[in-house]
Order: C-alpha cells, then structure tokens, then sequence
C-alpha cells in the first residue's frame, strides 16, 4: 500500500515538474516573441526616422538650392565676376546694405576670391567707404519677387560701423598678412590656406580686382597677343576659380568666341618691361578651333558633367604645361 502511495506521489512531482517546464517552456516563448515584436517595431520606428531625416535633408538641399538658383544653365553653383560685382546687399532682415563694388582675386596656381569690396553708401553714415569683406561672410540668394540675385552679409550695426573701411582709390595691401588677419578677426572669419601662403610668401601671389583682370591681355610663349580676359568664372559657395573666359578676337581666324580655358591651364604672369601682368596661355588655331567655344551671349552649362569632362579634356595638355612653369612670377 505505501509503495502505491509512494509511486502516486512521484507522478504528482513528475506531473508537476512537466507543467512546470511546459509553462516556463511558454512563458519563454512568449517573452522571445514580444522581443521580436519589441525590436521589429522599433526597427520600424528605426527606419521611418531614417527616411524622416533623409526626406528633412533632401527638402533642406531642394530648399538650399532654390535659394541659391541664379541660372538653370549653371546648376546653382556658378557666377561670373561680371554677375556678382555691382550686386545688391542685404542684411538678415531684408533691409538694402549697398552692393558689391569689386572683388579681390588670388590669381595664383590656386585662384579663388579673397574678399568682396562692399560699398554702403549712405547706410549708418558710411560714406563712400569702402570694405573688404571675407568670401565666407557672404552667402548668395534669389529674390523670387524681383527674380533677381544678391548678396547676404549678415553683420550686427555695431560690428559694421567698426569695420576697417577704406578710400575707393587707396586700396590697402590686401598681401600684407597683418592686414589679412585683422580683417580676418573683425568678421570671425578662419585664414585660409591662400591667407597662410601669401604671409610665408607674398611675393609669389598675384592678387588682382576682378575689375582690372578682366581685359587682361593673354599672350603665348612667343610673346604674341592672343586675346584678353572676358570674365572669370567662379564657384559661388568656395570661391574658387573655375575658369578664365577668354576671347581671342581675330587671332588666326578663330572670329569671336569665347572659351572657357580652366583656371589650372593658364598661369598669370608679368611683364617687367611693360610693368603690367598678362596671362600666359599657348595655344595653336587647330587647339582653338577644336574647342567648345561659344557666344558671348549664350554661354555653356557648367554644371553639365558631359561638357566638363570635355573641356577638361581638350586642355589636359595646357594644364600639365602651365603645371610646369613658374607661376605669377615678379621680377
């Protein structure tokens, strides 16, 4: 009788245990099955941010570039020299400042914009002042309303009316690295690679206004004039130069084109006996003939990736040649 009670009792432990591991056994189920839950859901939620944040960030460029749109033909990141000096200026605010009045160009190997010159006119009492204005402080925008482009400078009263400003016919020394540093410092503005070499070796750089590059003369290495400088094309968000427009009038029969030579093709160079600068680009009728010229009034796509490598590729040869020569040299 004991052993019957006995072998009774150890199937209740036995009976219990299994439920016990059955129930566990479930309850272990249902715990994995509400963590996959957990982590899909949040996988999802995961996701749907990621596509929030990359539709916030496509919008944010869609609307940068509305912003920036000057020409469909040079996809939002192109201006010429001749476009951008005589702008308007504005603050913040939308209020009227004045305009640019010239730029400062770097014409070395590594040409880019140094600074704008702004007049402001009768703004705050400025006068007929003018000041130079670091490439960075300067953002370009497009008036809808006006369909117009201009200038946003965005600067308090105060730090305005202590800028460093100066006489439109005494322009300072822009070379000179003090100089460079203070105007520097006034707009919180970093010195740039250009600023770093032109202190360790001014003499070296070539700095030039817009106003006096273009008509620049452009000659070949037998001292011929070939042309002259028709405008400079910039990179509106860097400042770099592009490329030199180059007009080459009746050399050899090219006629009236224009051509848009990369900046790494040509080198400025000076002329002691002349005292002047000049720009030296070596170039044959049958280089020039198989070019992409164009007309003066209708001028390329360049943001068309097509047409950059092309030109790029025609003047290949001319950018290793002026790659090996001495740059902007002073003698």
């Amino acid at each position: 009788m004991k052993s019957c009670w006995k072998n009774v009792a150890g199937c209740a432990v036995a009976l219990a245990v299994l439920n016990w591991a059955v129930a566990r056994a479930a309850e272990q189920q249902t715990v994995r099955r509400e963590t996959k839950t957990t982590t899909t859901t949040r996988d999802r939620a995961d996701q749907a941010d990621r596509h929030v944040t990359r539709d916030r960030d496509a919008r944010d460029r869609d609307d940068r570039d509305d912003d920036n749109r000057f020409d469909d033909k040079t996809s939002n990141d192109v201006l010429r020299a001749s476009e951008i000096t005589g702008m308007t200026v504005k603050n913040a605010d939308g209020k009227d400042l004045g305009k640019i009045d010239d730029l400062m160009l770097d014409m070395s190997e590594h040409g880019c914009v140094r600074y704008a010159a702004l007049s402001f006119g009768g703004f705050l009492g400025m006068g007929d002042k003018l000041f130079a204005v670091p490439w960075s402080a300067i953002q370009f925008k497009h008036d809808d309303d006006d369909d117009e482009c201009y200038a946003l400078f965005d600067v308090s009263e105060q730090k305005l009316k202590s800028a460093p400003g100066f006489d439109k016919n005494q322009w300072p020394d822009m070379a000179n690295p003090r100089w460079a540093d203070a105007v520097n410092h006034h707009y919180a503005a970093r010195n740039d690679e250009a600023t770093k070499r032109t202190a360790k070796n001014d003499h070296q750089m070539a700095l030039h206004r817009a106003s006096q590059a273009m008509g620049m003369e452009v000659r070949n290495d037998k001292g011929d004039d070939l042309g002259k400088i028709e405008d400079i094309v910039l990179d509106m968000r860097t400042g770099k130069i592009r490329y030199a427009a180059l007009s080459f009038g009746g050399f050899l029969g090219i006629g009236d084109k224009f051509f848009a030579v990369p900046w790494q093709a040509v080198m400025v160079d000076y002329d002691a006996d002349d005292d002047d600068y000049f720009v030296a680009f070596d170039a044959t009728k049958k280089q020039l003939e198989d070019a992409h010229g164009f007309d003066k009034d209708h001028w390329p796509d360049f943001g068309d990736q097509k047409w950059i490598a092309e030109n790029d590729r025609h003047f290949r040869d001319h950018k290793a040649s002026a790659k090996s020569k001495t740059r902007t040299r002073v003698e």
